[in-house]
């Protein structure tokens, strides 16, 4: 059994993370969405399974990047930083979204259902009418996930990098590298309007999941983390990027939509691990095919 917390809340798991939509033919009876939980559990449970199956000299560079001796422990805290690169997209902004601006007659009805479930659950959504601030997923992540890590020290603002815990900043900032690019600290720095701070919690609630999806103590993370510099990380969104595209394979291999949001916690991590391990076996697969 894994242990979520007394506090863990289920209302973030009516958070999405990706859409699929419906039309007037179709017999589902609502929208087909993943909970972004189960995505961002989908990404962590991809690294933690083929870790064995990387290369050697690859492992050694990841678990040194992190200023690790032990491998076991480095193939935890990257599962545990994988799924939690997402996190930024818990943000009112994009959740009421819903999707983004979707293909299909029914896109507005679902938007409105979802909405309203999701409001009785408990999360801190607006009125689909209101305009809301709104900034990239990887900028929230960077400024809000260091706070999330350990950070508490209260003369310090979201987005700022706090002198005590360094080393939670250059990681928080690297998880989302583009094309190796680093993130503009200004604009780190700006998505805080659009984090929300009443949507703290949610966040909060997501990060505990992973954690305990992948078999880690959230609060001990910060003092594992001791990357050199930015440069040690400078591979980071490489392998984070590379374990969402697996991810959404494994989804789409998957039928799309493979849990709900009232799924119960021990449910959905089975459902999490037993989709990345079909993935991983048809990767298999297709390399004994192109060897033959």
């Amino acid at each position: 059994m894994m242990d979520f917390g007394e506090t863990f809340r289920t209302s973030s798991l009516w958070c999405w993370g990706r859409v699929h939509p419906t039309t007037e033919s179709d017999d589902s009876n609502g929208p087909s969405w993943n909970p972004l939980a189960a995505e961002m559990m989908v990404a962590g449970t991809v690294v933690s399974e083929s870790w064995e199956t990387d290369p050697p000299r690859r492992r050694e560079g990841l678990t040194n990047a992190l200023g690790l001796s032990d491998e076991e422990t480095a193939r935890i805290v990257w599962a545990f930083l994988a799924g939690v690169s997402r996190v930024g997209e818990a943000n009112p902004g994009r959740m009421n979204g819903f999707g983004g601006t979707l293909p299909g007659t029914r896109w507005s009805e679902e938007r409105r259902a979802w909405h309203g479930e999701a409001l009785l659950a408990g999360l801190p959504l607006y009125p689909l009418t209101v305009d809301l601030l709104t900034a990239a997923p990887e900028h929230i992540t960077a400024a809000t996930l260091p706070r999330l890590l350990g950070c508490d020290c209260s003369d310090v603002m979201n987005g700022e990098e706090c002198p005590d815990h360094h080393e939670l900043t250059v990681t928080a900032h690297a998880l989302n590298l583009f094309e190796g690019h680093a993130l503009h600290p200004e604009k780190v720095d700006r998505s805080q309007g659009a984090a929300d701070p009443r949507w703290d919690g949610v966040r909060s609630d997501l990060v505990d999941l992973v954690a305990a999806h992948v078999g880690i103590d959230r609060t001990g993370v910060a003092d594992l983390l001791r990357p050199s510099g930015p440069e040690a990380l400078s591979f980071a969104g490489a392998l984070i990027g590379r374990a969402n595209r697996r991810a959404r394979n494994a989804i789409d291999h998957g039928g799309g939509n493979f849990c709900a949001p009232t799924d119960g916690l021990e449910t959905l991590s089975s459902h999490v691990r037993e989709l990345v391990r079909e993935e991983l076996e048809r990767e298999r697969k297709r390399e004994r095919e192109l060897v033959l």
